[in-house]
Parts: structure tokens; sequence; C-alpha cells
């Protein structure tokens, strides 16, 4: 007995199919990566710019609350792109009044990082505060 075999005459539409349903968590997991960078890239650049302020911050001797010059150094080091806008406003040092071994200068940046592709799929924004501390030094 010869046994018939079915040849499926839409063989190039199940793999079409098949490609239709993983791509979208490809290029999710693409979209991902690529975010998650750009995200480590803006913490760290803010990062370095609060360590940047805080390190002019521990030399001055007339040190005050939330000192132009600091605020100044800290915003010359943060890129004049989208990515950064929200952390120019939101830089602040606190001033020291008598002058202690103990007495600590703290430069606080904080800003929001907007999402530019995972918006697509929820998120928006997160917030972020980054603090550096250092022993102050301009007694």
């Amino acid at each position: 007995m010869e046994s018939k075999r079915f040849k499926f005459p839409f063989k190039h539409g199940q793999s079409l199919l098949e490609f239709a349903l993983v791509l979208p968590l490809i290029l999710l997991l693409f979209v991902g990566s690529f975010e998650f960078g750009l995200l480590f890239l803006t913490y760290h650049t803010v990062q370095n710019a609060g360590r940047e302020g805080v390190r002019l911050a521990v030399v001055l001797s007339d040190l005050e609350d939330n000192d132009p010059r600091v605020i100044d150094r800290v915003s010359g080091l943060l890129p004049d792109t989208g990515l950064y806008s929200t952390f120019e406003g939101g830089i602040t040092n606190n001033g020291i009044s008598d002058c202690e071994v103990s007495d600590q200068v703290t430069v606080t940046i904080t800003g929001t990082y907007n999402f530019v592709f995972l918006n697509t799929f929820g998120f928006d924004t997160l917030s972020i505060d980054i603090p550096t501390t250092m022993r102050y030094e301009g007694c």
C-alpha cells in the first residue's frame, strides 16, 4: 500500500507567520537594550558632573547654599541635549557656616529621564536623584 503524503502548499506562509509572531519580541529586546544604554550613559554623565561640582565646592572658602559657582560648573558639564534638560534646574549644594573637621559638602542633582523608545510600551519617565558627598577642605 502506497502512502500518500499530503503537501502543504502554504509552507512559505508558515514561516512568515512565525516571523510575525517573534518579531515584536526581538524588537522589544533590541529597543530595550538600546534604551538601557542611553539611561546608563545619562546616569553616569550626570554622576560625573556632580562629582566635578563637589570637587570644586570642597575647596571654596566661602561656600554658600546653592552656590552659583558650583551650579555653573555642573551645568557646564551637562551636555546641551534633550536627555539632560531636566537635570540643569535640579542642582543644589549645602553651604558651610562654621569650619569643623566633620563638615561635608553634598552636591545633589535631580532630574527626570524621559524614555525615548520605550514610551510606546508604557514607560514614560524615571526620576533620578544623584547625591555626591565629600569632606569640606576649604577651611
